[in-house]
């Protein structure tokens, strides 16, 4: 005679399973998230902010006609609220140094030499 859930024994074992499998993932997943912030950390002491990399790398994952959409929606939307466009915007960079750019970025000059 089968006793009471015995027919219930394959999907516990499934389920026991999924958890083992989905637990590995999430370690992974904090392991691959862990070098990701290392890398952003490492351009923020360059002066290279977040916030910025995060949006070029949305940016540059649009297509050509959504990147031209995105371009004329948003110099229309900062010319209405009054912030247009600087149209020399990269005519600086050339003369920028990285002790300026850490500070355009908003990275302290104690932090990015390491001293703490």
């Amino acid at each position: 005679m089968a006793k009471k859930g015995d027919n219930l024994k394959p999907l516990h074992d499934a389920i026991r399973d999924a958890k083992e499998k989905i637990a590995s993932k999430e370690t992974e997943r904090q392991t691959i998230n862990d070098e990701i912030e290392a890398v952003r950390s490492e351009l923020q002491m360059k002066g290279i902010g977040r916030k910025p990399f995060d949006m070029a790398m949305k940016y540059i994952a649009l297509d050509a006609d959504q990147r031209r959409a995105f371009d004329l929606a948003y110099q229309i939307v900062r010319d209405a609220l009054g912030a247009p466009l600087q149209r020399d915007l990269f005519d600086d960079l050339d003369t920028m140094t990285p002790e300026d750019m850490a500070k355009a970025a908003g990275v302290d000059s104690e932090e990015e030499s390491g001293d703490q």
